[in-house]
């Protein structure tokens, strides 16, 4: 395959079948494809990273707060208290939103340094794992600062913006085309993987 790509879902992660993540757990250890992950599976990616699949996965509904089994996940917030996979008093970001990049990534390539992208989400990563750079945040009146990671060392993102959505075509395309671009230049699938160039902070 040249590349890869996952979205979101309508489970939380302590409902999900930790099996059917496998896949892209080696993948992530292995680190030999390109891959491009929006919104849940963002999430997934972060969880992968910091938990694995061994042991087992909560979410904010249902966490112990003393002792969290993937505090990298979390709500933007409650209204009030809700069974897992119910979010109907969860907080929403919808719509187009404001993001800022922090860092200089060719995906971004041709974008100004905030940008308008397509939010849909309740949940959110709270920090880079090991490995992972903060690649951009949040922009004016939006609420979630993780908005996009990468591997350091390879061209693997987690994004909680959705490229694939209706709403922003001029910056999608230009994200995606980006994407496909980087993994057509490093080669797609590479089974020993190789090294790309990390993200640059801005100073």
């Amino acid at each position: 395959p040249l590349c890869a790509f996952l979205s979101g879902n309508f489970k939380d992660w302590c409902q999900q079948e930790r099996a059917h993540w496998r896949g892209v757990a080696e993948v992530l250890q292995h680190r030999n494809v390109p891959l491009w992950a929006s919104c849940g599976g963002a999430q997934g990616l972060a969880i992968l990273a910091e938990t694995g699949v061994e042991q087992p996965w909560d979410c904010p509904h249902c966490r112990d707060p003393r002792h969290p089994k993937t505090p990298v996940y979390t709500h933007i917030g409650h209204t009030e208290k809700k069974p897992c996979g119910d979010y109907s008093a969860c907080v929403f970001e919808r719509g187009p939103h404001q993001v800022k990049l922090v860092a200089r990534d060719p995906a971004f390539r041709g974008l100004p340094g905030e940008f308008t992208i397509m939010e849909s989400h309740c949940g959110q990563i709270e920090w880079p794992p090991p490995g992972w750079l903060l690649v951009a945040t949040a922009g004016a009146g939006t609420s979630t600062k993780t908005q996009c990671l990468r591997m350091k060392d390879r061209f693997i993102y987690a994004a909680q913006f959705h490229i694939e959505m209706k709403g922003a075509p001029e910056n999608s395309r230009r994200i995606m085309g980006n994407f496909l671009d980087l993994a057509k230049q490093w080669g797609g699938y590479n089974p020993r993987g190789k090294r790309a160039p990390a993200p640059e902070p801005f100073q």
